[in-house]
């Protein structure tokens, strides 16, 4: 089993956003990424492709 991947990038300017990349499934989460943009850019830089969206609040 290998380990998540993480990455954290800025959104907004008082905000961050993160990934969590399953290697072995190809699974990938944005947690709380108030912004489409930079989720968009941080994707592309890895090649993940987004499969979850989470949102613990509002």
């Amino acid at each position: 089993m290998k380990p998540l991947e993480i990455d954290v990038f800025l959104c907004r300017s008082d905000n961050f956003g993160v990934l969590l990349h399953d290697p072995e499934s190809g699974a990938t989460a944005a947690i709380d990424a108030p912004e489409e943009g930079p989720i968009l850019q941080a994707l592309d830089g890895h090649g993940w492709k987004l499969t979850h969206i989470f949102t613990t609040h509002h």
